[in-house]
């Protein structure tokens, strides 16, 4: 019988020894478990405890709309024809997930659509003048909503988070756009 059978001939090593490259891998690997386990542990805490429930309403500011839009959405030319128009308790999803941010709380405001455009003055300096638009809107949407408060995370409503200067991408009745949160205002805490 041959000794070397079921031995590998070219194998240079000989018995079970470590060398540095083996033990780089298995620290790697046991830092990247202690982090999963870690990461499991806290995402397992903030389930239990998702934060308070608190009541909210937040606006919404959807810069230059058009003014035919702006009409025909938030003005209704035609009472008859209301499929489009956005009205107080409408359900608010968002575009993207179809979360529901919660509802219309109040009818949206118009304000002036303001622009800056590049002027000369009269020795030929650039100048920068602020330019109304009587053709365009900014429009701004009070909605209400129940959302979970955690410290150091913010509002959230059905899993979107809500905060000043994040961008929202709203549905309502029909009207799709994006515009960008700029106030939260706690109405009730449960």
């Amino acid at each position: 019988m041959d000794e070397n059978k079921g031995k590998r001939a070219d194998s240079p090593r000989k018995g079970a020894k470590l060398n540095v490259l083996d033990l780089i891998i298995i620290i790697f690997f046991v830092f990247v478990a202690a982090i999963a386990v870690l990461l499991t542990i806290q995402g397992v805490e903030e389930a239990a405890s998702s934060g308070k429930k608190v009541r909210i309403s937040y606006t919404v500011v959807i810069k230059d709309i058009d003014d035919t839009v702006y009409k025909n959405v938030f003005e209704s030319a035609n009472p008859s024809d209301n499929t489009y128009k956005v009205e107080v308790g409408q359900t608010v999803t968002d575009i993207l997930t179809g979360a529901k941010l919660g509802s219309v709380e109040k009818l949206p405001e118009s304000v002036p659509y303001y622009d800056f455009v590049l002027g000369t003055d009269e020795s030929g300096a650039y100048t920068a003048v602020k330019h109304q638009y009587t053709d365009r809107h900014n429009v701004i949407i009070t909605i209400t909503a129940e959302a979970n408060y955690t410290e150091g995370k913010g509002y959230t409503v059905d899993g979107q988070r809500i905060a000043v200067g994040r961008e929202l991408n709203l549905r309502i009745s029909g009207f799709s756009e994006v515009g960008v949160c700029d106030t939260i205002n706690v109405q009730s805490e449960s």
